[in-house]
């Protein structure tokens, strides 16, 4: 999984006033085009939401709504629980970030569904509803065991918003 962002940095991290490619992701399945706009502003109107969405050979692979700029942002809708559309089907982003690396986790629940990921050693990993592994990840360096449309969206978000924080420890900020 590579990202490539299209946008200048300044663009990429601030708020995006009109829906646009901001984005690509290499992945197993192909390129993924990453579009943010913003969402009505009377959903929330004190706070400034977008909707990505994650595009594969021009269909939608996943929509997010009620997400913010990556990094911090994002970060922080995921543990306030984000609404999402996996192809059609309804479901939503949670996380926690905690002391205890066995409760630190990203989750995309779906119709049902469910694959999360956590903290692994030496890697991280996300594993579906019964414990397989479906993909790992150091840094940037990703190896997909089972490379379904779900695995690869949720890869892909995770890359884009600049989660990956969410696993570590809290005490690292300290330093």
């Amino acid at each position: 999984m590579e990202l490539k962002v299209l946008a200048p940095g300044r663009h990429w991290m601030a708020r995006t006033k009109e829906r646009r490619k901001l984005a690509e992701i290499t992945s197993p399945l192909g390129m993924i085009d990453v579009i943010r706009g913003p969402m009505s502003a009377s959903a929330h109107p004190r706070e400034f939401l977008e909707r990505w969405e994650f595009v594969l050979d021009g269909a939608d692979l996943l929509l997010v709504d009620d997400m913010r700029v990556p990094g911090y942002g994002a970060r922080k809708r995921v543990a306030a629980e984000s609404t999402v559309l996996l192809q059609g089907v309804p479901g939503h982003l949670s996380g926690a970030r905690t002391l205890r690396p066995s409760k630190r986790f990203v989750a995309l629940t779906w119709g049902g569904n469910r694959i999360t990921a956590k903290v692994g050693r030496p890697r991280y990993s996300i594993r579906d509803a019964t414990g397989a592994e479906c993909a790992a990840f150091i840094g940037k360096s990703w190896t997909f065991h089972r490379a379904d449309p779900a695995v690869v969206a949720f890869a892909a978000f995770f890359v884009s918003a600049s989660i990956e924080p969410m696993l570590m420890s809290p005490l690292l900020e300290l330093a």
